[in-house]
């Protein structure tokens, strides 16, 4: 645990997976540039960010992903953070079919 802390803490907030150009540069306005300024100004954190936001870059800032045990909590509460989102299915055309037998 503190190996990961020591390589995240470190880091610019821009090398956390979800963090884009707008979350950074909100994050860089209030002098948030690393994960250790993160979670130093943690209460900052949860006053301009929604919740789901806010706990987001927080686990991000503990080093903790979607994929840790700590989830278990959230499943509980029905709050799954690592279900799948949605289901998509890809169909193609064969060559040579009528407008009447592709609408079937």
């Amino acid at each position: 645990e503190d190996d990961i802390l020591r390589f995240v803490r470190p880091l610019p907030v821009r090398k956390i997976p979800g963090i884009g150009r707008v979350t950074d540069k909100i994050l860089n306005s209030f002098h948030i540039h690393s994960v250790q300024d993160l979670y130093d100004d943690r209460a900052k954190v949860r006053f301009l960010f929604k919740p789901a936001t806010a706990t987001f870059l927080l686990r991000a800032s503990l080093g903790w992903s979607n994929s840790d045990p700590a989830d278990a909590d959230d499943e509980e509460e029905g709050k799954s953070l690592t279900g799948q989102k949605g289901i998509s299915k890809e169909r193609t055309f064969r060559p040579g079919k009528s407008w009447q037998e592709i609408n079937m």
